[in-house]
């Protein structure tokens, strides 16, 4: 059996620095919706139109648990977003990793990006993480906070019509 240690909503609200919950308002929502119709590889052609971005939002912001367990995190005064989405206590989840904030990463915010990930280990139990992305700039914050590429599909992401490969993630 895995032990699992669910952290106290204290805990949760800021594990790490330059982490905090994510609490929706709407300028933020607006804010992201705006980022993953627009932003370079960001979100994918088929993926790209306004239902579908605000359904997928609504997914992870409801709070409605039939839409799974999600935890989102905001980096810094809203610099990016790290989110653990269908975390399955003691096996896996997904990670959403966007970081808007500039082309280069603290040393600081790269520690308590990987201090946070142990985090989640710790307290759901977690043996495997999982991410991909087509922006080669996460690629590089992924790898510098722990993952390790596993892979790559190539000319897997489409985006204004161009076609890239998509990067697989792991941290175990």
């Amino acid at each position: 059996m895995v032990d699992v240690k669910y952290p106290t909503p204290e805990i949760l609200a800021r594990p790490v620095k330059h982490f905090k919950l994510f609490y929706p308002s709407v300028e933020k929502l607006d804010f992201l919706a705006d980022r993953f119709m627009n932003e370079y590889l960001y979100c994918s052609d088929e993926g790209r139109t306004p239902q579908l971005i605000w359904a997928a939002m609504f997914r992870y912001f409801s709070g409605d648990p039939q839409y799974g367990f999600h935890l989102p995190y905001e980096i810094d005064d809203f610099d990016g977003v790290l989110m653990f989405k269908d975390i399955l206590p003691g096996w896996k989840c997904d990670v959403t990793l966007k970081y808007w904030g500039g082309e280069k990463f603290s040393h600081g915010l790269v520690r308590s990006g990987r201090e946070l990930l142990k985090k989640a280990v710790d307290w759901y139990g977690l043996i495997r993480m999982n991410t991909d992305t087509a922006d080669e700039k996460i690629v590089k914050l992924a790898k510098l906070c722990g993952f390790v590429e596993e892979g790559k599909r190539e000319l897997d992401f489409r985006w204004n019509g161009r076609y890239y490969d998509r990067y697989i993630l792991g941290w175990r």
